[in-house]
């Protein structure tokens, strides 16, 4: 039997280190390797090796059997190799070796941002997609620009465009919006001397919602988690007046939400105010807030005067921070097995932290808030019914109460709203 040399080398191949060389192959008249060649025995070393990646080790496996003579049609199914992936690993190693036998990827050239591709992006950024969809993701606009999407993500964090996002906006159709709004923002920066100006809103058909299934309570790892199914025991309507200036709050709740309830809750404003101070009053276009009980109530009382937001203005009413606030921090995830319940809780942890606020609140405009002052305001609190901190010190509990009650830095105070209160 004759036998043909040839000869090729084995630097950069995958797990094959420098110190490797070259040797020959050695073929027989049939196309197969000589047994016990040298670089037989090479690849069924490089098969022993536990790192080999799995797609590198059946090339290995493909070539050993076609080297040994073995490449037969069963061996073949068994393989899992198509007479193609066969011929094509066949060549490779005749040609390279082997390194032919590895998975190179050569990779793209590295992509520059250059200001004229930056224009592109941005022009095309503002254009609707040609596929139909309403906005941009960042590989679809790779796709069309024909560059990585972390050039398109770089190249829109550098312009703060946000394709993904959407804001909704409503516009004023009043036509004396400049001259409420401004009269409004007046009475915010610069009020009437001697004046008293509140923000008053109604936030109604509050739920009161009971879970069937019991809480879960928050865990390491584990959210908090409520039942879907709920019991709704009914609703209940808050009216709220904010004092801009001090934080004030005076709130009421009530069953319905009419005119007459409105009516009720402006006398109650009125009343805890010295008789006959002006009293600026800032709300919304409601109808219940333009009926003829309303038009009665001014005429009884001409010290009060009424500032209407434009149409679709109402966010320059502040108490809808108050409850935006509200909302999340006790009625979102809140658990109310009766209205009373919804009530209480409500309106007396509001009373209870803000009647200690609102006396920090005083001690802070003047520039101090010393153990005395913090003794004396527990004190008072507990002397009207409040519940007291046996485990902590009284000043410590002023601290807590301080840092636990200040949300959008507003001190709240509410008035006639205790457990005493028989309305």
């Amino acid at each position: 039997m004759e036998y043909r040399i040839e000869t090729s080398q084995l630097f950069g191949c995958p797990r094959v280190t420098g110190s490797e060389v070259s040797s020959p192959y050695i073929y027989g008249e049939d196309g197969s390797l000589a047994p016990g060649s040298d670089r037989t025995r090479r690849v069924e070393s490089y098969l022993r090796k536990r790192n080999l990646p799995a797609s590198v080790a059946q090339r290995m496996r493909i070539v050993l059997c076609w080297m040994k003579g073995h490449l037969t049609a069963t061996s073949k199914r068994k393989l899992g190799a198509a007479p193609s992936t066969v011929s094509r690993w066949k060549q490779r190693y005749e040609k390279d070796g082997v390194l032919g036998l590895a998975t190179i990827h050569p990779g793209q050239p590295p992509q520059k941002l250059t200001p004229q591709l930056r224009a592109k992006v941005l022009e095309r950024t503002r254009q609707a997609p040609p596929d139909g969809s309403t906005h941009w993701s960042l590989r679809k606009m790779a796709a069309v620009m024909k560059v990585n999407k972390n050039l398109i993500a770089r190249i829109w964090k550098e312009a703060d465009l946000k394709p993904h996002r959407l804001e909704r906006y409503m516009a004023s159709n009043d036509p004396q919006f400049e001259e409420k709004a401004a009269a409004i923002i007046g009475l915010y920066l610069n009020p009437p001397q001697n004046a008293a100006v509140f923000c008053v809103d109604e936030k109604s058909a509050i739920q009161a919602l009971d879970r069937l299934d019991r809480r879960l309570p928050l865990s390491p790892g584990r959210a908090e988690k409520h039942g879907f199914e709920y019991y709704r025991h009914g609703t209940l309507s808050l009216y709220a007046a904010l004092n801009p200036q001090t934080g004030e709050v005076i709130g009421q709740t009530a069953a319905r939400h009419t005119s007459q309830e409105f009516v009720d809750f402006l006398d109650e404003v009125v009343s805890n105010q010295p008789a006959g101070q002006e009293i600026h009053v800032i709300l919304d276009n409601f109808a219940t807030h333009k009926t003829d009980l309303v038009k009665r109530f001014l005429q009884r009382h001409p010290n009060v005067r009424l500032h209407f937001t434009p149409t679709y203005s109402s966010w320059l009413n502040q108490v809808e921070s108050w409850f935006s606030k509200l909302q999340p921090d006790v009625i979102d995830r809140g658990i109310f097995t009766s209205i009373a319940d919804l009530k209480s809780k409500i309106i007396v942890p509001d009373l209870f932290f803000a009647e200690f606020a609102n006396v920090l609140w005083k001690a802070q405009r003047r520039g101090r808030c010393d153990a005395r002052l913090a003794d004396s305001a527990i004190r008072e609190l507990i002397s009207i019914g409040f519940p007291a901190f046996p485990s902590v010190s009284l000043i410590e509990a002023a601290i807590q109460i301080a840092r636990a009650y200040q949300p959008h830095g507003l001190w709240l105070h509410l008035r006639g709203l205790g457990r005493g209160n028989k309305k």
